[in-house]
């Protein structure tokens, strides 16, 4: 691989946290980055985040319709005698629990606004919805997290 074609680490980072925000599963997170890279870097010579986390966002939602059609059976507790991946593990975290009981709208907006500092309007643009429906997801988001800090004082928030 010659230096012209190495991944930016900073844009691979930035797109694992929004496909992490998305799944809410380290594995899936990185298989999505994966694909999505693949995509991106076949079609351009230079990979903007904006294209990469758009790319990122239509492999989710194919994957989505995927799963509607034809329905995933999961495994079990243990694979080969050892426990799931780690991510499977960290669902039992009472914070990540809190955010993974969000619905995917709201955790996808959420991340964006907050991590990314998107602004309403530009996540509007990504998912193709009205940015007063943007502005609708990240209120509730925000008020079943206060809710569940609320109910969890004693928890540190991310």
């Amino acid at each position: 691989m010659s230096g012209r074609d190495a991944p930016d680490p900073a844009v691979l980072h930035r797109a694992f946290r929004y496909a992490l925000a998305l799944t809410h599963d380290r594995t899936q997170a990185e298989d999505l980055v994966h694909d999505a890279w693949i995509r991106v870097h076949g079609r351009r010579q230079a990979v903007e985040p904006a294209y990469l986390i758009t790319t990122l966002r239509n492999l989710w939602i194919d994957l989505q319709r995927r799963r509607a059609v034809v329905p995933m059976v999961p495994l079990d507790h243990e694979v080969a005698g050892r426990p799931l991946t780690e991510a499977a593990l960290v669902a039992h975290d009472e914070v990540g629990h809190a955010l993974g009981t969000l619905p995917e709208a709201e955790r996808e907006v959420l991340f964006l606004n907050v991590v990314e500092g998107w602004t309403a309007r530009e996540i509007a643009e990504l998912v193709g919805r009205p940015r007063n429906t943007v502005l609708t997801w990240l209120a509730r988001a925000r008020h079943r997290l206060a809710t569940w800090r609320a109910n969890h004082p004693d928890q540190e928030v991310l």
